[in-house]
């Protein structure tokens, strides 16, 4: 693998420049405060693939970028802040009305507040048990099974911080073993509330597994906790087989996909969601005659082919935040 050593912010700039990226809007002393004291490197880098670069050997140009200012970038990466702003705000309003949605059915219902979770637990785990039986691979453990009575037999030699090792170690090869599938997660994952500052006095006063109802189980979980809840009640204990029931429930892990990327500002969502979050910066419109990919196809051409002018508003608010 090559090696990439950590460079300052004016090599970063040169190395760009090399690339063929323009310093025409700003300047480079402009773009080396950006990525010092705005944002870094390797983000501003990623919306680049969003630009073409001249493919053909013999073009003078060849490898390098097409019609690129680094304003462009910089532009890019504060849209690309300010629509994470408005997706997180969307996906903390959709976790929000599915906890009222299940709240107000089940009060409708007259549900068992206890009986709800118990049954959800049971179905958790007789799922992921299912789970590990199908995906299991007993033919490539004996390795492992080895590996684990080597580090048992050192367990009565050592004590402290060395067993405590020896105990991750055997934890790490079960893990790889059983891929990572725990039957008693989502139980497990509510129990850990108690290790938080924020929430160990909601989760002991309501979190204790024999003591908990529905309604602290919507309060104390993550959102994961939430969509296995909700898949749960309206899914496979109400039966929900309508095809409007069906296609919210095709929607319920990319939201949650999409709130944990938007969430934790992942410079990997930037590469994989760069033309889809294009279109939406480029306010591109589909037609209902269009192909699904139409829209990103659009504003996608946009970036690669043609300069982006930047509007006097834009050019201000760059010089203001540097």
């Amino acid at each position: 693998m090559k090696e990439r050593p950590l460079i300052p912010a004016e090599q970063q700039v040169a190395h760009l420049a090399e690339r063929g990226v323009r310093f025409d809007i700003v300047s480079p002393e402009a773009a080396v405060a950006f990525l010092r004291d705005k944002n870094f490197f390797f983000k501003v880098k990623a919306f680049a693939k969003c630009f073409s670069t001249y493919r053909s050997p013999a073009s003078e140009g060849y490898g390098r970028y097409v019609n690129l200012d680094f304003a462009y970038l910089a532009e890019l990466t504060r849209l690309d802040h300010h629509l994470r702003e408005h997706i997180l705000s969307m996906m903390l309003d959709i976790e929000h009305y599915m906890k009222v949605h299940l709240n107000r059915t089940m009060m409708d219902n007259g549900a068992d507040g206890k009986e709800v979770l118990d049954l959800l637990f049971a179905h958790e785990r007789k799922r992921k048990e299912r789970m590990l039986k199908e995906r299991f691979d007993p033919s490539g453990s004996e390795a492992a099974v080895e590996r684990m009575k080597a580090i048992a037999d050192r367990l009565d030699g050592v004590g402290g911080n060395e067993r405590a090792a020896l105990f991750l170690e055997m934890l790490h090869i079960a893990e790889d073993q059983t891929l990572g599938i725990d039957p008693e997660h989502l139980e497990r994952s509510v129990s850990y509330l108690g290790d938080s500052n924020y929430t160990r006095d909601l989760a002991n006063k309501y979190g204790r597994r024999e003591d908990m109802y529905v309604w602290n189980y919507l309060e104390l979980v993550s959102f994961g906790g939430i969509i296995a809840l909700y898949k749960f009640y309206f899914y496979d204990l109400r039966g929900g087989r309508s095809k409007e029931a069906e296609s919210v429930k095709q929607l319920l892990f990319p939201v949650k996909a999409l709130r944990n990327a938007a969430a934790h500002n992942l410079c990997a969502y930037a590469h994989k969601l760069c033309y889809r979050r294009s279109a939406v910066m480029c306010g591109s419109r589909q037609s209902a005659s269009s192909p699904p990919h139409a829209a990103r196809k659009t504003a996608h051409n946009r970036f690669r082919h043609q300069s982006m002018p930047l509007s006097q508003e834009s050019r201000s608010a760059f010089s203001a935040s540097v």
